[in-house]
């Protein structure tokens, strides 16, 4: 996932750093350092995987949960990383659930700086560091099939 993650990121240009996955079962929201405020890119892809929702839940076809984890990049504290990774998530998930997401069907976690999609080394440069915590910035959003839980 780690190296999905990178090679979209490649791809994706700064005015649209969100992007669906997987059909439309996963997307990935970006976000700016020390923010959990969802851009409007990010709400585009949130309306995009809240339609994918209703499609592969209607008319009494395959229940889902969603699994939303918020991720921060390595700046700053740890115990600060983790509470705005949370709070990227429940941003997120807050629009999951206006969008229609039933409430009980998110399951919401902040993993702080604990899962980088992109790590950086010692010899990396300063536009290496920076591409790979604007890559680690992000709210990952799955649908689950119900009986997976």
């Amino acid at each position: 996932m780690k190296r999905v993650i990178a090679l979209l990121f490649a791809l994706v240009s700064t005015a649209c750093t969100e992007v669906p996955l997987t059909g439309g079962t996963h997307v990935i929201v970006f976000f700016a350092p020390g923010n959990a405020t969802v851009k409007e890119t990010g709400k585009k892809a949130i309306a995009y995987f809240i339609d994918r929702y209703g499609q592969a839940t209607k008319d009494g076809g395959r229940s889902a949960d969603v699994d939303v984890v918020g991720h921060a990049d390595v700046t700053g504290a740890a115990m600060a990383n983790e509470k705005l990774s949370l709070r990227r998530a429940q941003a997120v998930a807050d629009l999951l659930a206006r969008g229609g997401i039933p409430r009980d069907r998110l399951k919401v976690s902040g993993r702080g700086a604990r899962d980088p999609a992109v790590s950086v080394g010692p010899s990396s440069t300063a536009q290496e560091r920076a591409d790979a915590f604007a890559q680690n910035r992000r709210v990952e959003v799955e649908m689950i099939p119900r009986s997976k839980w």
